[in-house]
């Protein structure tokens, strides 16, 4: 049941899959901890034998800093948002309201970029048949897709 679920979860109370090795079962232990002071912090987590195997560190390093989009820094700053405080937690990967905010807003200045784009490839194709009679384009351009896809982690 849901609250079994929830009362395992506020105890801190799960089971690790067979097949993890002892590395990643240390490491889920650290991170799953109920007591914030006991819990794993980042330098702690990267310093950990498991993670340090794995080659985050390095796949990590190579993936490109984004600069955020300056209409949607806009769009927060007329929320109440100083860029500069958004642009720094954006760029140090950390997560509260403003960077939640922007990217729902970048979620949906993507959504509305991905309905234009359909519409205008409706469009080319009414035009290119001549007869007003759209059919529907096999393919919709996806525009924000990243570059660079996050790395997938090893199974140890």
């Amino acid at each position: 049941s849901t609250s079994r679920l929830y009362e395992k979860i506020l105890r801190g109370r799960y089971s690790a899959a067979s097949w993890l090795s002892d590395g990643a079962r240390d490491l889920i232990k650290g991170l799953l901890t109920t007591d914030p002071t006991q819990r794993l912090v980042i330098k702690e987590i990267r310093q950990h034998r498991w993670y340090r195997s794995a080659g985050y560190e390095f796949a990590l390093s190579q993936l490109p800093t984004l600069e955020p989009e300056e209409d949607i820094l806009e769009q927060l700053t007329r929320h109440g948002f100083p860029k500069a405080y958004v642009r720094k937690y954006l760029q140090n990967n950390k997560h509260n309201h403003a960077t939640t905010t922007y990217y729902l807003l970048a979620a949906k200045k993507n959504r509305l970029l991905e309905k234009l784009a359909a519409r205008d490839v409706v469009q080319d194709e009414r035009e290119r048949r001549g007869d007003g009679q759209a059919t529907e384009p096999s393919r919709v351009p996806r525009l924000a897709e990243p570059a660079v896809q996050s790395p997938t982690a090893p199974h140890s």
